[in-house]
Formats: structure tokens, C-alpha cells, sequence
């Protein structure tokens, strides 16, 4: 128990239920504050897949409730590349110079990572194959 890794809470529960929320007419009263927990927390742990879930204009499903930055997409989504390519280069690293609980410890990142950004299918290496993490889409 003592050696099990601590991974962080997430995915974060109180998304969907705010996704919930926004997707149900009956509880219009409760948008705003919706509204307002969703993009603060794309915002904040740039949340670029979430982001394009809720509010791409082509296949968002909330396109109506929030709106939809190119800009801004484009931004968070270049912060999670660089993030991500440090994940990758400790992977590699890892695959050439380390043991297997290195190894397995930079997985742990990764999926992480795609569990933080709530991406449902992320590559975290070893191998090359996509993994699937599950997360909070709804």
C-alpha cells in the first residue's frame, strides 16, 4: 500500500456534472455558474480537448452555451503539446536509460496529463499504440 503510486484526482466529476447541467433546458438557473466552473477550468489546466468537445462550432455540444476562440484553442493547445513533449522526452529517456518502474512512472504522467486535459483517448507511449483514459466526457 505504502509503494502504490498517488496519482491526482482526476478527472474532475464536478465537469460532467456542469456539462450535465448546461445540457439540461429545466436547469437554465444554474447555467451561469455552470458556465463560468467550465471555462475557468479550461482556462486554468488548459483543457484544450474539453474545450473543443464543449464548443466547436462543427461538433460541439455546447456550442450555444459557450463560445467558440480560435485563438484561444489554438493557445491552449500549443501548452499542451510543449507539456506533453516533456512527458514524451522523459518517457524516452526512461526507455533507454532506466528500469521498468521509470518507465511505468512516465506512463503515470502522461495518462495523467490526458486525464487533466480530458482527452478520452491519449497515446502515453510505450509502444506507440493509442490508450484509452477514461474521463469525464459526458
Amino acid at each position: 500500500m505504502g509503494s502504490d503510486p498517488q496519482y491526482a484526482t482526476y478527472p474532475n466529476l464536478l465537469l460532467s456534472q456542469h456539462i450535465f447541467t448546461l445540457r439540461q433546458p429545466g436547469l437554465s438557473a444554474l447555467y451561469q455558474a455552470a458556465k463560468n466552473v467550465l471555462t475557468a477550468s479550461i482556462k486554468e489546466h488548459s483543457q484544450a480537448p474539453l474545450y473543443r468537445y464543449l464548443a466547436n462550432p462543427v461538433d460541439g455540444i455546447l456550442t450555444n452555451e459557450i463560445p467558440w476562440d480560435e485563438a484561444h484553442y489554438n493557445e491552449l493547445k500549443q501548452k499542451n503539446d510543449e507539456e506533453l513533449s516533456g512527458y514524451d522526452q522523459e518517457l524516452k529517456e526512461a526507455e533507454e536509460k532506466a528500469g521498468e518502474s521509470e518507465i511505468v512512472a512516465a506512463m503515470g504522467k502522461k495518462a495523467e496529463f490526458w486525464a487533466r486535459v480530458v482527452d478520452k483517448v491519449g497515446d502515453i507511449g510505450a509502444g506507440g499504440g493509442r490508450k484509452i483514459v477514461d474521463c469525464v466526457c459526458v
